[in-house]
């Protein structure tokens, strides 16, 4: 039995969205669409291109003000970098 069936449907030319809870699947119906997930069945078809670009999850093992001080320090940073200050 599937665990998501797409009905057959033309989406050119509009915004879709695929919207849903944390470990729901998103990011694995990306990846089939895009061929880096083997199909069961049916068929993926595209006309045009398609741009995509996964998320990176990452946890801070550490107490939110520090990871907000380390976070501002990196802008400052930045910023150092980007006037030519550093």
């Amino acid at each position: 039995m599937p665990l998501l069936l797409l009905p057959s449907s033309n989406l050119a030319g509009s915004l879709t969205m695929i919207v849903g809870g944390v470990g729901s699947g998103k990011s694995s119906v990306l990846n089939a669409l895009i061929g880096h997930i083997t199909r069961k069945g049916g068929e993926v078809e595209v006309g045009g291109r398609i741009a995509y670009v996964a998320q990176s999850a990452w946890i801070m093992n550490d107490t939110l003000q520090v990871g907000m001080h380390k976070s501002l320090l990196c802008i400052a940073a930045a910023w150092q970098a980007v006037l030519g200050l550093t």
